[in-house]
């Protein structure tokens, strides 16, 4: 027994001798929200668990498909018992954020020991929420609306159901697994929200990193054509992106806005008579001049718009739907505006334009390339003669 209680003893002074375990929680964020007002303010929220002071926190935020991140320093509005809340307010009104699209964030906290912790990565739609929005689901569609009647957006849900089935004849696309449309009643309105100069940029819009599609189609008459010629337009875009990712971006604007066009189920009368003109008033736009951006001048975007729905047409009925896929695959790698062609239907773009001007308006093509050629050949004629009367004097100088 005497000996039970002197091994018990020694234990109990070597436990005593030992350095005490640390035993404080490691700090945590245990939550980060986000709350905005549409247009007015957006505010970050976290929670932060931690037995010792904080040094400071930032709120990182970004649209995916940007490189750069947006930032704000938080700032305590509440501390007890170990917990911290802190909060940074984004004024919208001040640094408007793009509508309609993913923003993603994360919170970076700071602690007096040097020690940093971040969050997960999430995700958040930024989106008119000042709106009263009804809402038709049939997978993968998704129509939301706030004025006009159920017939209205049924007839949206059937027009895209129908573009999606369309669009995969002339290029073979991934279906994403939601694409939601939020139908304006008007363009006007829908200008306001993206804060366009010019109501009639934005008479469509789509963010197709984010599946979303935004369109004016007022509950008129004509609202039939609109919605058919609106819907598949925006549709295209968004399996386009969906399909090949930030690849997209590397599509010459000819192309994705000219196969946007041609899968539309009511194609734009106007177009014909746009292009018929130009021709004959020797207007028509460079395609290599289409490459990069649109003009911004209305009747000139039109133009462009109506040449590359014309110029895409006709690639499409001479090489089919697998030469439109190869157009696009390699642009896609990154080659050029020129040679993008030519390493796909084995044509530069010049070449390609020269002929569709001959297929569609009958152009002598090669009387162009002759007028281009005809500054260079009165050089070269200049500078073959000088020679030639060169000789000429010397030989009447020695009769």
């Amino acid at each position: 027994m005497r000996a039970r209680l002197f091994f018990v003893l020694i234990f109990t002074i070597l436990l005593s001798t030992v350095a005490p375990i640390n035993t404080a929680a490691q700090p945590q964020i245990s939550g980060v929200e986000v709350d905005y007002v549409f247009g007015e303010q957006m505010v970050f929220q976290i929670t932060v668990k931690s037995d010792g002071p904080l040094q400071g926190a930032l709120i990182f935020y970004r649209n995916p498909g940007d490189n750069q991140s947006l930032f704000g320093e938080m700032e305590v509005i509440n501390a007890r018992r170990g917990y911290y809340t802190l909060e940074f307010v984004h004024d919208l009104a001040d640094q408007p954020l793009a509508p309609f699209t993913q923003l993603e964030y994360w919170a970076e906290v700071s602690f007096g020991n040097g020690e940093k912790i971040s969050s997960p990565e999430q995700m958040i739609l930024y989106f008119d929420n000042q709106r009263e929005w009804q809402s038709l689901e049939d997978d993968p569609l998704r129509v939301y609306w706030y004025s006009g009647d159920l017939a209205h957006a049924l007839e949206v849900m059937d027009v895209a159901r129908g573009g999606l089935d369309s669009l995969q004849k002339v290029i073979p696309l991934t279906a994403p697994e939601r694409v939601e449309i939020y139908v304006y009643p008007d363009i006007d309105t829908l200008a306001s929200v993206f804060n366009a100069g010019s109501s009639g940029a934005v008479a469509g819009h789509s963010q197709p990193n984010a599946g979303v599609i935004v369109v004016a189609l007022p509950a008129t008459p004509e609202a039939g054509m609109l919605i058919e010629q609106r819907i598949p337009h925006e549709l295209m875009h968004v399996l386009l992106y969906y399909t090949m990712g930030p690849a997209y971006d590397s599509l010459p604007v000819w192309l994705s806005e000219g196969l946007a066009s041609v899968v539309e189920l009511y194609p734009n009368s106007d177009y014909e008579v746009l292009l018929n003109r130009a021709n004959e008033d020797e207007n028509l736009l460079p395609m290599d001049s289409l490459c990069r951006d649109f003009p911004q001048e209305t009747s000139a975007a039109l133009l462009a718009y109506a040449q590359s729905t014309s110029f895409i047409r006709y690639l499409y009925q001479r090489f089919g739907s697998s030469g439109i896929q190869s157009l696009v695959d390699n642009y896609a790698d990154g080659k050029s505006c020129q040679h993008g062609a030519e390493a796909a239907v084995g044509q530069n773009l010049t070449e390609l334009e020269q002929e569709w001007r001959r297929e569609t308006f009958g152009e002598d093509t090669s009387k162009d390339a002759l007028n281009n050629l005809l500054p260079w050949l009165l050089l070269v004629g200049v500078l073959l003669a000088i020679p030639l009367l060169l000789t000429i004097v010397m030989v009447r100088k020695k009769r």
